[in-house]
């Protein structure tokens, strides 16, 4: 099957327009661009299967297929007239220049020129001197280091043991029982007896009843 060969003349009229050639978008080249565009659209029956089936090769693999017709020695540059809008702009270096669009309903391009939308600038938050002169001035990096180690040391130390005492504790308690077991080694005072306060006991007997 054959391409028809208007395809092929359409094609080399779109490359050699004005707009393709120059990259200068005007109202009058856009136009003539555009036209050349629609023209693109099958004619018959006969076309229209065509155009279905160079389709179907694309969207099978977009990459091979704009590889295979971007060779000069194919002869099929023209078959990019029935791809999409934007892979014709980017075949026609037209990229930043215009924007293609297609409208389905009517079967037809419709050729704008590219708006570049404006970045938006970022809001910058005005920086108040004083406040930041108040701030806090960040240490030296050695005393810094310093710091580090320090904290680093600390978290490397044991955790203390639940029910030891500490140290100071320990002394204390030593001390306490030294003064106990000092008073427990010494001797008791025996409080002296007073004879005079004695009173007689009876004498001791042989018979129990005379007690």
């Amino acid at each position: 099957m054959s391409l028809p060969q208007r395809i092929y003349e359409l094609g080399r009229d779109v490359a050699n327009c004005q707009l393709v050639t120059s990259r200068t978008a005007t109202p009058d080249n856009m136009t003539e661009f555009q036209n050349l565009l629609n023209q693109s659209w099958p004619v018959d029956a006969n076309e229209e299967a065509q155009r279905n089936l160079v389709r179907g090769m694309y969207y099978g693999n977009p990459t091979g297929f704009l590889e295979y017709i971007g060779a000069p020695r194919n002869r099929v540059r023209s078959l990019i007239l029935w791809t999409e809008s934007k892979r014709i702009a980017k075949f026609f270096n037209l990229n930043g220049c215009v924007h293609i669009s297609w409208d389905e309903a009517t079967h037809s391009y419709n050729v704008v020129p590219h708006v570049t939308q404006p970045r938006r600038e970022q809001q910058v938050e005005p920086v108040d001197e004083q406040k930041e002169s108040e701030r806090p001035k960040r240490a030296p990096r050695n005393l810094r280091h310093e710091r580090k180690n320090m904290n680093a040391n600390t978290e490397n130390e044991p955790a203390p043991v639940r029910g030891v005492k500490s140290k100071r504790n320990l002394v204390g308690m030593a001390h306490k029982q030294a003064k106990l077991a000092k008073k427990r080694n010494s001797p008791q005072r025996v409080p002296s007896l007073q004879l005079d306060k004695v009173q007689d006991l009876p004498e001791l007997t042989s018979d129990p009843q005379t007690i």
